[in-house]
């Protein structure tokens, strides 16, 4: 079997230095392809304990940029490859660890456990001795396969290419949402309904609505039956979340929810085709782009309900008012500098 040998070096603690640790990375063999991206090797120091999909981050981690890997390529790594990850990250100490990894080629998607991905199946046991030596060999065997909704009669997924973000970026782009149904709506085939649009926020996609969170968060199942739209703010964003959001970066999101898959979903589902039945609601970065879109497109929403938005303005950007004179993010009026600010989301 021919094998791609990838030699990389990890920056120990304290005075050590830099020794070398092999890893030999096996492609499988079936696979007529080459692969570039970049690929991640995830470490887990209690070995009783499984590396989930988003590593742990106080855990070691290594990544390095790669191209056209397949079969015999052979890559030799020194302590350059840490520009990869931030420092602290490549320390190793002696002892046993877990490892697995993940060839991230799709960076038009946030994280690196996509669809189309590589990655190693099985983890496998690395032994760092004293002098900061070990090897292991570990196989990226399989490919992350495409994900779906699980359709039921309440349950549906939209998948819709939109001409207007498709022109932008000169590539296809689609729409992605989750449309939730009245128990009603079946039984009733002459009823029509209001229709509310629901931005999740960071880390949110419209496959969150296979779970009871959205449904209880959102108050889904409370008040007069209406149809929910769950809507996918992260996909095919290189970056960051658009949020639905027109802009010159990420292209005319907001308008092409408005223009494209609005009129979609009217002639698709029994939706009342009346603006003030049409309501948006976001929490936390979604929160931005609901009242975003409830300010810009006022003729196409009756109502918003924006949840610990994201800052609309600079006012009061992380405690600082921006629009002050020589006020920024560095330094205070004396011209002390300022502290880190820490941020953390309240979801």
């Amino acid at each position: 079997m021919k094998k791609i040998l990838i030699l990389f070096t990890l920056l120990l603690l304290g005075s050590r230095v830099w020794t070398q640790v092999q890893i030999r990375i096996q492609t499988d063999p079936s696979w007529d392809k080459t692969f570039s991206g970049k690929l991640y090797i995830f470490t887990q120091s209690d070995t009783t304990k499984r590396i989930p999909n988003d590593p742990d981050p106080s855990q070691a981690m290594f990544a390095w940029m790669v191209k056209d890997i397949k079969n015999e390529i052979t890559l030799s790594l020194d302590q350059a490859s840490s520009k990869y990850l931030p420092n602290g990250l490549t320390a190793l100490k002696a002892g046993y660890y877990k490892i697995a990894g993940v060839l991230d080629s799709d960076f038009e998607e946030r994280g690196s456990f996509n669809p189309g991905n590589i990655y190693a199946r099985k983890e496998v046991i690395l032994h760092v001795n004293e002098k900061g030596e070990g090897n292991a060999t570990i196989a990226f065997n399989a490919v992350i396969p495409s994900r779906s909704i699980r359709e039921t009669d309440q349950l549906k997924e939209v998948i819709l290419k939109s001409k207007l973000l498709s022109d932008f970026r000169k590539k296809d782009i689609f729409m992605k949402a989750a449309v939730r149904l009245p128990a009603s709506y079946k039984k009733d085939s002459t009823r029509s309904y209001p229709i509310v649009f629901v931005i999740p926020g960071w880390g949110g996609t419209h496959f969150d609505l296979q779970g009871p969170m959205p449904v209880k968060r959102y108050g889904m199942d409370l008040g007069k039956d209406k149809i929910y739209v769950y809507l996918n703010p992260e996909t095919q964003s290189p970056y960051g979340l658009h949020a639905f959001v027109d802009s010159r970066v990420n292209g005319p999101w907001g308008k092409a929810l408005v223009q494209e898959l609005i009129p979609y979903l009217e002639s698709k589902y029994r939706v009342i085709k009346d603006p003030s039945q049409r309501f948006v609601m976001g929490q936390s970065t979604g929160g931005y782009g609901s009242l975003w879109l409830q300010l810009n497109y006022p003729d196409a929403f009756g109502g918003c309900w924006s949840v610990s938005p994201d800052p609309v303005d600079f006012s009061s950007f992380i405690g600082i008012n921006l629009y002050e004179k020589d006020v920024n993010l560095y330094t205070n009026k004396e011209g002390k500098e300022r502290g880190i600010f820490l941020c953390k989301e309240l979801l």
